[in-house]
């Protein structure tokens, strides 16, 4: 038998619930226009197109902080923190980048050489099959295409909502950008 024990009573700050509802609901309807403008087009999946793009932030730079190996590859972890739709289970990541590989020929695989140091001149990884140990990736000429589509379309999407805000929410929006970030940072903490 399990005892259940009172929680103590917390007063609720209402505008902390609406900020967190409010971000799942942005979350929740901006994932539709994303798929349905910006992925749709390129007839990738959500995730699929989740992990080109995020490869494609940390070749291009706009990730400062993770940089590729001298050959070009980025690091599975670096982006699985860059992705934004979800968090990827190695099963599922598998799938995705097996898929990426395979029919549209978008990025290659490679494994990290455990020999090799991080920082090092000489590459990070050496080629691999695609398995649970494949830890780096890079986008081929093919990948480079659709993702810079995708980067395109997401700029246009961002500018065309961003000209339909109310201008004193367009002053506000790196004050979002913070809260967002800091929400962000919140919750990894919790997991």
């Amino acid at each position: 038998m399990f005892l259940l024990m009172p929680r103590p009573k917390v007063k609720t700050n209402p505008v902390a619930v609406d900020t967190l509802i409010s971000c799942f609901e942005s979350a929740r309807d901006l994932r539709r226009i994303v798929a349905k403008q910006v992925i749709d087009p390129s007839g990738l999946s959500l995730a699929e197109a989740d992990i080109l793009y995020a490869a494609h932030c940390i070749a291009t730079g706009k990730e400062e902080n993770l940089k590729l190996t001298p050959k070009g590859f980025a690091l599975l972890s670096d982006i699985e923190s860059v992705a934004v739709y979800e968090a990827y289970e190695a099963a599922k990541m598998t799938r995705i980048l097996a898929s990426l590989v395979k029919s549209p020929g978008l990025i290659q695989l490679a494994k990290i050489n455990d020999t090799e140091v991080v920082g090092d001149s000489s590459d990070l990884c050496r080629q691999a099959r695609i398995h649970g140990n494949s830890k780096c990736l890079r986008l081929t000429p093919a990948g480079v295409e659709v993702a810079t589509k995708l980067d395109e379309r997401y700029k246009e999407l961002a500018n065309n909502l961003v000209a339909m805000m109310p201008k004193k929410f367009q002053k506000k929006l790196q004050a979002q950008v913070e809260v967002n970030d800091w929400l962000s940072q919140m919750a990894k903490g919790f997991l």
